[in-house]
This record gives structure tokens, C-alpha cells and sequence, in this order.
């Protein structure tokens, strides 16, 4: 029997979530990702002129993105990202780390909830028992590049992915693995990532 930690929220969290998904491919866009709850994502250039604001006004507008709740008192959640200065990989794990805020109920950025988001970003588009799985099919350690190439991730999501992979298995981590692991490349089979 697995113990699971505190530290295992995160991941779980996006595993549960990736479970609710019909996907047919390993990149999973947080943009197409079904919800139970309203998230709307936008750039920070489309709010403000919706807003009518300026993003110099945007108190946080340096930062790769964030969240605030929706006004409308839907308890909706507006997730806003700044679409000018990273790839549209990076993009996506910017909107996996801001829904995992979301997921994980926190209320501020403090360090411990930063760690948190991020594991389960990274948890949702590389998740822990695929990589596992994409080792053994290979028959090797595996390089960034190879999470990069089946996930559609960022070298700094892959490179962290793989000092951080964790061994922990539940069985919804199983049911992960019977419902996406046909999605996996085999050795010697190109992959083509759609």
C-alpha cells in the first residue's frame, strides 16, 4: 500500500482531472481541457481592452500570468497570461500552473502554494506514471528532449520534470496509464504530436 503525502495533492489533483478528459493526444492544451468550474483565459493585452485598462496598470503584469476571481459573482476565475514574451509551450504550462492555484483552492502565492502549482502543472502535462512509462519503452534514461517531444513542454518543464519525476502510484495513476499509455511512441515508431 501507497502513503500518500501532502506532497501528493498536487499531482493527484491532476490526475483526477486528466481522468474526466477524452483526449487524443499527449499535449494536453489547458485551453481545451474540459472543467468543472469557469475558468476563462485571456491575455493581458484582451482584458485590458475589454477593461478598458492599460496592462502598465496591471499590477502584475511582469509575470508570466495569474488569476483573479471573476467579477460577474459566478465565482468564476479569470486566469490572464502575458501572450508577448514566451512560447505558446510555455504559455500552456503558465495556464496548468494557474488552474492547479485554482484546483488546489489556495488564496495567495506564498512559496509553499508556488511549489504546489507548479507540481501540478507539470503533473498535468507530463504526467509521472507516462514518463515512467516512455523509460521503459525505451530502455533508457530519458533526456528533456524526449519529454519535449512527446508532451510538447518546454525544456525547463522537462528538465524539471525529470529531477522531480517521483515514484508514488495510485490507482487512479494506473487508470491514467490504461487510458493514455496507447497515446505513448514505441521505440523505433516516429511520433507525431498533434
Amino acid at each position: 500500500m501507497i502513503t500518500m503525502t501532502t506532497n501528493d495533492r498536487p499531482r493527484l489533483a491532476a490526475v483526477e482531472l486528466l481522468l474526466r478528459q477524452r483526449l487524443h493526444s499527449l499535449f494536453f492544451d489547458v485551453n481545451k481541457l474540459k472543467l468543472d468550474r469557469t475558468v476563462i483565459y485571456k491575455s493581458y493585452r484582451k482584458y485590458c481592452m475589454e477593461t478598458n485598462q492599460t496592462v502598465a496598470g496591471l499590477s502584475y503584469s511582469l509575470r508570466d500570468g495569474f488569476t483573479i476571481m471573476s467579477a460577474d459573482g459566478t465565482g468564476g476565475f479569470i486566469v490572464l497570461y502575458n501572450d508577448e514574451v514566451r512560447s505558446l509551450r510555455r504559455q500552456n504550462f503558465t495556464l496548468a500552473h494557474e488552474l492547479g492555484h485554482i484546483y488546489l483552492g489556495h488564496k495567495d502565492d506564498g512559496e509553499k502554494n508556488e511549489a504546489e502549482a507548479n507540481r501540478f502543472a507539470s503533473e498535468l502535462l507530463m504526467p509521472s506514471i507516462l514518463v515512467r512509462e516512455l523509460a521503459v519503452r525505451y530502455k533508457r534514461p530519458l533526456l528533456p528532449v524526449d519529454l519535449q517531444e512527446v508532451f510538447s513542454v518546454s525544456s525547463q518543464a522537462a528538465v524539471r520534470k525529470l529531477y522531480n519525476i517521483g515514484i508514488a502510484d495510485s490507482d487512479k495513476d494506473k487508470e491514467l496509464l490504461k487510458k493514455f499509455g496507447t497515446l505513448l511512441p514505441n521505440p523505433g515508431e516516429p511520433h507525431v504530436n498533434l
